[in-house]
């Protein structure tokens, strides 16, 4: 499968807070780890239960996560052109280790790329994967985190969606 890995700590690349809330207040920071049974809650989750599963896994082990979206598109870009696809169907979802490591860059570049290795090494699928190293803030403290983008190429919405699907189960093998 297809993986790409890159960092972005520039001045006008994203970042994240941790905890963080949407400027209109209505949307905000869920502690996963600390009550699981909230993530069957989630509206990207209502609407994609698949993203539930990922989302146990990920804080059931070494991981917290801290954002996550899901959506459809027909606009491809040059990424998007090698698998002819009409549809795709893509996500992210922000990852963080839970415990010391989040100051460490070496860190969080050594394992992405060690991620980014075993999702190549995996079956070929109508899927991407592309790990992103950023700055993060964990309330006054500085760390890291990764954006993992996962996107499923189909004919239509439902192919789409089970090639993401595919991919975020061989994502999942890798960060565990």
């Amino acid at each position: 499968m297809e993986c790409e890995f890159s960092v972005e700590l520039g001045a006008d690349d994203p970042t994240l807070a941790v905890p963080w809330r949407s400027p209109d207040g209505s949307v905000g920071f869920v502690d996963l780890r600390f009550d699981s049974s909230m993530i069957v809650e989630l509206s990207e989750v209502k609407e994609f239960p698949e993203l539930g599963e990922f989302l146990r896994a990920l804080n059931s082990g070494e991981f917290a996560t801290a954002k996550c979206d899901v959506w459809f598109d027909t606009l491809m870009d040059v990424d998007d052109e090698p698998y002819e696809a009409a549809m795709k169907c893509a996500s992210y979802v922000d990852v963080y280790f839970a415990g010391a490591r989040l100051a460490s860059f070496e860190e969080h570049e050594l394992r992405a790329r060690a991620v980014v290795k075993r999702v190549r090494a995996a079956e070929e699928i109508r899927g991407r994967a592309e790990v992103v190293v950023r700055r993060a803030w964990f309330g006054e403290d500085e760390g890291f985190y990764w954006t993992v983008y996962l996107t499923g190429y189909g004919e239509d919405s439902d192919s789409s969606r089970q090639q993401w699907a595919k991919a975020m189960r061989v994502v999942e093998k890798a960060l565990s």
